[in-house]
């Protein structure tokens, strides 16, 4: 259900689709508000993603190409590790 508008739109052809949300984070020296560019992440759901209707590959989770263009922007960007809860 969640899912339901980004399958929707590459029914309809679309091949890119760039997410964001807001998070708390761990390190001080990270600000509200401020763009992190997600290098990984951390399952802490206590649930599985081997199972489910679908198995998803999370090999190149991040696109080294969108990551690549978020570097050209801004250099000085910050990375971090998303830990899902």
């Amino acid at each position: 259900h969640v899912v339901h508008p980004v399958r929707t739109a590459c029914a309809a052809g679309v091949h890119t689709v760039v997410l964001t949300n807001a998070a708390g984070g761990l390190r001080s020296d990270f600000t509200v508000g401020q763009p992190v560019l997600i290098s990984d992440h951390l399952n802490l759901t206590a649930r599985s993603p081997l199972v489910g209707a679908q198995f998803v590959d999370l090999v190149e989770a991040y696109s080294p190409r969108l990551r690549s263009i978020a570097r050209e922007i801004d250099p000085e960007l910050p990375e971090g590790v998303y830990a899902g809860l």
